[in-house]
C-alpha cells in the first residue's frame, strides 16, 4: 500500500492506494483540516495523529509527498517546510521508504504535462481509480495523484 500526501498548512490531503490484478484501487482517503485560529502546535499535532491512526489501520510500505510551493515569504516557506517534516515524522519513524516529487513530475507523470492545471489531473485520477464520485477537496485528489506517482515510478524498474 502506498499513501500520497499533499502537505499543507491547513489541508494537508493524503490517499492509501494499492495495486492489484494490474487495477489502481483507491483504499482511503481524505484531508486533514486546521483552522486558521489554531497554535502550530495544535496543528501538528492533528496532522501527527491523523498519520498515527491511517498507520495503525493500514499496512503502508511505502510514502510518496509531494514537495511544497515555495512561497516568497520566508515565514511562510520555512512553516510549509516544518509541515512537511511533520507529515514524514510517523513514516520515517516505522522505516517506511519515502519519496518526494516535485509538482511537475507529478503532473507531467499524471497528465503527460508538467504544467496541467489541477481540474485535469484531478479528471485522470479519477479515471485511473475507476471513481465517480468527485473529491471533496483537491488537496485529497492531488493527494492521489502523488500515491500513483509513486506506483508509476516503482514500476519503472
Amino acid at each position: 500500500m502506498i499513501i500520497g500526501i499533499d502537505p499543507a498548512l491547513h489541508n494537508v490531503g493524503w490517499a492509501v492506494i494499492v495495486n492489484e490484478n494490474d487495477k489502481t484501487k483507491l483504499i482511503d482517503s481524505g484531508v486533514i483540516s486546521t483552522k486558521k485560529s489554531q497554535s502550530l502546535d495544535v496543528m501538528w499535532h492533528n496532522i501527527i495523529k491523523t498519520f498515527h491512526d491511517i498507520l495503525l489501520k493500514y499496512p503502508i510500505t511505502y510514502c510518496a509527498i509531494e514537495t511544497p510551493f515555495v512561497n516568497m515569504n520566508p515565514k511562510t516557506s520555512l512553516t510549509l517546510g516544518i509541515a512537511k517534516g511533520i507529515c514524514l515524522s510517523k513514516f520515517a519513524e516505522n522505516s517506511i521508504p519515502i519519496s518526494i516529487y516535485t509538482p511537475s513530475q507529478i503532473k507531467k507523470t499524471i497528465a503527460g504535462n508538467g504544467k496541467a492545471e489541477k481540474t485535469q489531473v484531478e479528471y485522470i485520477v479519477k479515471q485511473i481509480l475507476n471513481l465517480d464520485v468527485s473529491f471533496k477537496k483537491l488537496d485529497e485528489s492531488d493527494a492521489c495523484a502523488v500515491a500513483i506517482t509513486k506506483l508509476i515510478d516503482m514500476q519503472k524498474y
